[in-house]
């Protein structure tokens, strides 16, 4: 019988290669030539390294796997030393908006003296071989979203009046970005909102957003029965843009009761809005929700109000601790990770599907206090998972699955980071340093925190044998007090690091520019600062840093 030492190398690493890491480590704990096998493979510690950065292997060809290795690696001691490969200045100007971050990967900027410009910029990247290219979008639109990963530009177009003055409806218009002409892919290139609302009377266009196959958006119904002009409803919609197929028009009323939503892939809508007065996430099935639209030839029309858990589209309900209603909820959700054609650039690896979803509440009468929740998408799906297998079981209070999956942070611990655009990070302030009205106070620290399953284990398993990265600290929870809110401890632990003051601070003129706001991006640090000039009005500059 053949034993470990009876095996080639080569054999070994095929095996190893072909298990997941967790069976990659059992064996490496296992088995002494598996350990030292592995230790030895180029290809395996580059499988091993890949993970810890939540990063995927990219096509073959162009760099080497030794390469790639090197690259994984000297990317991350240059997030961890806080030491960007470049420093980019993008000044103010009066033509043009400020540039602001549009995913994860672009940044975006709208002319004020070229109604429907926009210039997307992607910053480069030294070691993901990405280097830095200019876009320019030009129609008569009003609003402008880009989908790279469906050659997607949705814009809204405002109607016009017989006398060609705008009556504040709008409709949308679906273009491929690569040709500028409507897209290929779409049911229809122009879509109104009356008819995907189902309701001509509606304002208020807002919030609409692309996955997968599925378009949608929230608007405000007229009442113009009432005696005073006033707004009726709010109506959530979801489109199949690639079917033409309307698959749901939620209504809420009244139309200020608070309700947020977020789309995940073609699978999911994930729904925020409140269940007995306490705040809920209801997980709902969008392939139920599609087969019924086309087999009925109209959409489900449901009440906000009469969506219980047991319901034939809920899959699950997750329910928040202590947040009633009284304030206002949001969500923010990073886009998915960009992937270029192989044709048009070459990168060795990308960032994988994992993603750090925010939910956002905010105290009804100062907006500055309040939490913001951080959950990896992993924890929803975990709950889906679970909801599946156990028949009958579709909620799941906060103790069944926040504490371990979430982390619940002081807002104004985050109130110079823009949310929602790097995959498993968030920048924040220690909480002793909260309350101070600019992140300049003595002793202030400002750190970058990353949630990263693998990341976090392969820190403490470092920490165990005494080769852990300097500068990289564990964080194993959170604790968060407050007013009505009672004390609420989350244990989803992260690693961190802190970002220098000589990072955070204007090279130049750090008495004259403050920080305003800073967002991470996959490869990059945006920091935007301002300035009051002489008559009071403030002047941005925007800084890039690169990584």
């Amino acid at each position: 019988m053949l034993g470990a030492d009876d095996l080639s190398n080569e054999l070994i690493e095929k095996v190893l290669l072909c298990a997941d890491l967790q069976t990659i480590g059992r064996c490496r704990q296992t088995c002494r030539r598996f350990n030292e096998t592995a230790h030895h493979s180029i290809s395996i510690q580059y499988l091993i390294e890949l993970a810890v950065d939540g990063l995927v292997d990219g096509p073959p060809g162009g760099w080497s796997v030794a390469e790639r290795l090197q690259a994984v690696r000297n990317r991350r001691a240059a997030w961890r030393a806080m030491q960007p490969t470049s420093v980019q200045i993008l000044p103010f100007s009066a033509d043009d908006d400020e540039w602001i971050v549009h995913d994860r990967n672009h940044l975006f900027r709208q002319s004020y003296s070229r109604r429907g410009f926009v210039t997307i910029r992607r910053p480069p990247c030294l070691y993901r071989g990405i280097p830095e290219k200019e876009w320019s979008i030009k129609g008569a639109f009003v609003e402008l979203r880009w989908y790279p990963e469906e050659d997607l530009v949705v814009e809204t177009v405002a109607e016009t009046e017989t006398d060609g003055l705008p009556h504040g409806r709008t409709t949308l218009r679906l273009r491929s970005f690569e040709t500028q002409e409507d897209h290929p892919g779409a049911f229809n290139s122009i879509l109104n909102y009356g008819f995907l609302s189902g309701h001509e009377d509606v304002i208020d266009i807002t919030a609409f957003n692309v996955a997968d196959d599925y378009l949608s958006f929230s608007c405000l119904r007229l009442a113009n029965q009432d005696p005073l002009p006033g707004v009726s409803c709010r109506i959530l919609v979801i489109y199949n843009w690639k079917t033409g197929v309307v698959v749901l028009r939620l209504i809420s009323e009244p139309a200020w009761d608070e309700m947020d939503y977020v789309l995940l892939t073609n699978q999911y809508l994930l729904l925020f809005h409140f269940d007995d007065g306490l705040a809920v996430i209801s997980v709902i099935n969008l392939g139920v929700l599609h087969e019924t639209a086309s087999k009925t030839g109209c959409p489900l029309t449901l009440s906000l109000s009469n969506l219980g858990v047991d319901s034939e589209v809920t899959v699950c309900r997750l329910q928040f601790p202590n947040l009633h209603r009284g304030g206002y909820i949001s969500t923010q959700l990073p886009k998915r990770p960009w992937r270029p054609r192989a044709e048009e650039l070459q990168v060795p690896f990308y960032m994988n599907e994992d993603r750090l979803l925010t939910v956002i509440w905010e105290n009804l009468y100062d907006r500055s206090l309040g939490v913001n929740i951080l959950i990896p998408l992993a924890t929803i799906h975990t709950c889906i998972q679970e909801a599946d297998n156990q028949k009958g079981k579709h909620l799941f209070t906060w103790e069944e699955w926040g504490i371990q999956g979430a982390r619940v942070i002081d807002r104004r611990q985050m109130r110079l980071n823009a949310l929602g655009q790097c995959a498993m990070s968030a920048i924040y302030l220690e909480e002793a340093d909260r309350d101070l009205g600019n992140w300049e106070g003595p002793g202030t620290r400002m750190f970058l925190y990353h949630f990263g399953r693998y990341a976090v284990r392969k820190h403490l398993a470092d920490l165990a044998t005494g080769t852990a990265s300097p500068g990289v600290g564990y964080s194993p929870k959170a604790i968060f007090e407050g007013g009505s809110y009672g004390q609420i401890v989350t244990e989803l632990p992260a690693i961190r690091v802190a970002i220098p003051a000589s990072v955070l601070k204007h090279s130049t003129q750090p008495d004259e520019y403050q920080l305003a706001v800073i967002v991470p991006g996959d490869d990059w640090l945006v920091l935007q600062y301002v300035r009051r000039n002489s008559v009071g009005f403030a002047r941005f500059e925007t800084r890039l840093l690169t990584f």
